[in-house]
């Protein structure tokens, strides 16, 4: 009886295949091409080449990119105090946008997301410390501070935007580390600002 239902089974499969693949091959075969189509098209949007156009990408991530150097009011702020060698080191350090619109980036750097004429703010920080209640550095840290550095090339002297990226503290010593780099490109350097106490 096992067999009997099994094989009835093969049977009115096949039957069933061999009744529908005239009326739907030329569906299938449509929606196999669409599908190595759609998966060419993933391919070539997951890959970077020399040459990419703007539609290559996927948006979201620019979205998220664009998002993020529009979003001006992220402040940095460290006010701290430790002692070291039987001294008390004070540390005040402000990371903050300019809402200058000071800015104006090159078509060449945003025609992938589609932009024209698009104008970013800078950024700088204020750094005050102090030892034993004497004001030993009181300064503003601005990009033009880096111009100086090695990689620091024309375009990001020009174009670039300082972007904090970590503060670190040593006994003897506090550094900060910055993005410089141009807006809403992965075109940029690390530079660190230190000084030591």
């Amino acid at each position: 009886m096992k067999l009997q239902i099994s094989w009835l089974f093969t049977v009115f499969i096949v039957g069933a295949m061999l009744a529908n693949s005239g009326c739907h091959s030329s569906a299938v075969e449509e929606k196999v091409k669409a599908a190595g189509d759609s998966m060419k098209d993933t391919l070539r949007k997951d890959s970077l080449t020399a040459g990419a156009q703007g539609d290559d990408f996927e948006t979201p991530e620019l979205d998220d990119i664009y998002n993020e150097y529009t979003r001006y009011d992220d402040t940095l702020n460290i006010d701290t105090s430790y002692s070291y060698k039987g001294k008390r080191i004070s540390i005040r350090f402000r990371h903050y946008c300019l809402y200058d619109s000071s800015l104006s980036i090159p078509d060449a750097y945003t025609e992938i997301y589609g932009i024209k004429g698009f104008v970013s703010n800078t950024y700088q920080s204020k750094l005050e410390v102090s030892v034993d209640n004497n004001k030993r550095i009181d300064t503003i840290i601005t990009r033009e501070v880096f111009n100086e550095d090695k990689d620091v090339f024309p375009a990001l002297r020009n174009y670039g935007v300082l972007r904090s990226g970590s503060v670190n503290f040593a006994k003897d010593s506090f550094e900060v580390r910055y993005s410089l780099s141009i807006p809403l490109t992965d075109v940029g350097t690390a530079v660190t600002f230190k000084i030591h106490l």
